[in-house]
């Protein structure tokens, strides 16, 4: 690209997000910069993009550490508005997914928006927050993320939701495999266990099925992490809200089995 095309996508986000922070930061109660996974994986042909989003991720880092309230949200395909809903290419959509991006709802994306201007002071490490990633596209999309998909076999449930044993079966593969619905949702439950240990760094043996996400620290922020864990993992489409809801560990893993298989809504 030219200088000129290369500066007029960088600009923008650089001037604009340097000079909130120098002229406006101390007095600010929030900064939420809205900035984009490109940022993180890149995108063909927008190298001036990517480097605007990660300057504002990196501007989130830096403020956090100041103590200031700042917090970068990278954002994936939003599904309802913005440009790619928006695009007369048809093929977009696809590509990006392909990549490993994972589709946002409008409500989650202002969810999330609404969540970080109510909690804006965080650390460094969680002032940066990327939505919407796909494992299975990350891994496929570039090659230095593939040990990711070896977490799967890392341990009893790994970070990828896969389980061990013969095969390594996974978990949407066991809820197909269970005779019944109790079965597949101690299954389910199993893993959203482990999943939250590991997120947590809580002994298994300490989280109860029957408590709610939000009693182990799942809030809005968590829940798109946890669900784009469950969704490609078991197979199955559901919601952050789904999620928060829940009335119980155990509620939850039924809802997942009764979605992924409507034979046992009948049970």
């Amino acid at each position: 690209m030219r200088f000129s095309q290369w500066s007029n996508a960088l600009k923008p986000k650089v001037s604009g997000t340097k000079n909130i922070a120098e002229l406006l930061g101390p007095s600010l109660d929030f900064l939420i910069l809205l900035s984009s996974l490109s940022g993180v994986l890149g995108n063909p042909s927008q190298a001036n993009y990517a480097a605007g989003n990660t300057y504002q991720d990196a501007m989130a880092r830096h403020l956090s550490a100041r103590g200031l309230p700042c917090v970068a949200i990278d954002l994936s395909v939003v599904t309802s508005v913005g440009v790619v809903a928006n695009t007369q290419d048809t093929g977009m959509k696809d590509r990006l997914l392909k990549d490993g991006f994972r589709p946002l709802s409008e409500s989650e994306v202002l969810g999330l928006v609404d969540y970080a201007i109510r909690n804006p002071r965080r650390s460094p490490h969680t002032s940066q927050i990327a939505t919407g990633i796909s494992r299975a596209g990350l891994v496929e999309h570039d090659l230095r993320f593939s040990i990711l998909q070896g977490e799967s076999t890392s341990s009893p449930v790994g970070r990828a939701g896969s389980r061990s044993g013969p095969g390594n079966v996974s978990l949407h593969e066991e809820i197909f495999r269970a005779g019944c619905l109790d079965e597949a949702a101690n299954a389910v439950q199993d893993a959203l266990v482990a999943k939250i240990s590991s997120m947590f760094v809580i002994p298994e043996s300490d989280i109860d099925p029957g408590r709610p996400l939000s009693h182990y620290g799942v809030d809005s922020l968590v829940a798109v992490e946890l669900r784009n864990w469950l969704v490609p993992n078991a197979r199955v489409e559901i919601s952050i809200f789904d999620l928060i809801g829940s009335s119980s560990l155990s509620g939850l893993a039924s809802n997942v089995v009764k979605r992924a298989r409507p034979v046992f809504q009948e049970a």
